[in-house]
């Protein structure tokens, strides 16, 4: 059975000015947070990580929380191989300005990283485990029914997600 880590809503580089002097505190757990997810995923051994909207906090988070992502990502790149499917969400949305297209590059040439909507893929196959997991990317902050009107099962693979 494929082993899938999924999480959502991490939101790297959020102000968090409502907690005052707690703030940046908060800020570290969430950058904690990250590295305890990619731990689990290997210690897991598991076959993909799935960031489901809102790795980032906004369309331009500090760059010492993008090069976090891209170290913890690329630690699971080097420890299992495993690949990392991200989906923009409504605070990261994919557009021109978007920290997935500033640092297109950098998200290109991290292992085994996709993020869904930025080279125009809406999927990601794993072969091995007989998995698709396809996805439409916000394009603004707002979110939209249509997004899964989009999304058809790929019928050679057992699994789909969406």
């Amino acid at each position: 059975m494929p082993t899938l880590i999924h999480t959502a809503d991490i939101h790297l580089g959020a102000p968090l000015g409502w907690l005052g002097e707690k703030a940046s505190e908060q800020r570290e757990q969430l950058r904690r947070t990250l590295g305890a997810i990619v731990d689990l995923t290997l210690s897991e051994r598991a076959d993909c990580l799935i960031v489901a909207g809102d790795l980032f906090d906004s369309q331009s988070p500090p760059a010492s929380d993008v090069r976090l992502a891209f170290q913890e990502f690329e630690r699971l790149a080097a420890g299992a191989g495993t690949p990392v499917v991200i989906l923009p969400g409504s605070h990261d949305f994919l557009d021109p300005a978007s920290v997935y297209s500033s640092y297109r590059k950098e998200f290109d040439r991290t292992g085994e990283m996709t993020v869904l909507g930025l080279d125009g893929r809406q999927s990601v196959e794993l072969e091995r485990v007989g998995i698709s997991i396809r996805g439409v990317p916000l394009r603004s902050n707002r979110s939209s029914s249509h997004q899964f009107a989009e999304l058809v099962p790929d019928p050679r693979y057992p699994i789909n997600i969406a």
